[in-house]
């Protein structure tokens, strides 16, 4: 009910962003919107279609086929204030939806340090579309891996050390690892920013 409610949501969002000052800029895959310049939406839209090859040329994920589906709405909001309307959780910082028709990005901006964020997003969108069932901490650990992704003219890398999760690791208590695997994304222990810092770390 409550993924029901935010796609409708979104949807009246994006029509109303339409025929606003608002940004769009499309693709075969993706609409992108924001207000925050038309320099800046080209940047997220050229982003999201290197993320799109990226998963699609390596076959991490075999299989994959995003073509029959509708263009991925994507809105990177200019400030947390506009993002915070739409904020699914006090600690999501940005967020994916997907119904059976259509699928949603949601970003409080399209700024390059937003980039990571967008493809760990976007590696949720991935998995879903995949049909993958996975465990709250294994979905999160890997979209959070995904998020480490580099990419060049012919090249790309991904993973290795992320200072900030182990930062986190090397600081605070650590969630038991029973506890860890029985989480569920509703959990209380991510309903606050250290369980939720340690819960990403983690994972």
């Amino acid at each position: 009910m409550k993924t029901v409610f935010l796609s409708c949501a979104l949807l009246l969002c994006c029509s109303t962003l339409e025929a606003s000052p608002w940004v769009l800029a499309r693709s075969a895959h993706f609409g992108v919107y924001s207000h925050e310049g038309a320099e800046r939406v080209q940047a997220g839209l050229a982003w999201f279609e290197q993320l799109s090859r990226f998963f699609d040329r390596n076959d991490m994920i075999p299989e994959l086929n995003l073509e029959r589906r509708p263009p991925v709405k994507v809105i990177g909001f200019g400030s947390e204030a506009e993002y915070n309307s739409f904020r699914v959780g006090a600690m999501a910082d940005a967020y994916y939806v997907g119904t059976q028709d259509q699928d949603y990005v949601v970003l409080p901006s399209l700024s390059r340090n937003q980039f990571g964020v967008a493809a760990h997003e976007y590696a949720h969108l991935v998995l879903r579309n995949r049909g993958f069932k996975l465990p709250t901490w294994l979905a999160e650990g890997l979209a959070d891996v995904f998020s480490t992704v580099t990419i060049g003219a012919g090249w790309c890398e991904f993973g290795g050390e992320m200072p900030l999760r182990m930062q986190t690791l090397r600081r605070r208590a650590w969630i038991p690892l029973t506890e860890l695997l029985a989480l569920d994304a509703d959990s209380a222990v991510r309903r606050e920013r250290d369980g939720t810092d340690v819960f990403y770390a983690e994972s």
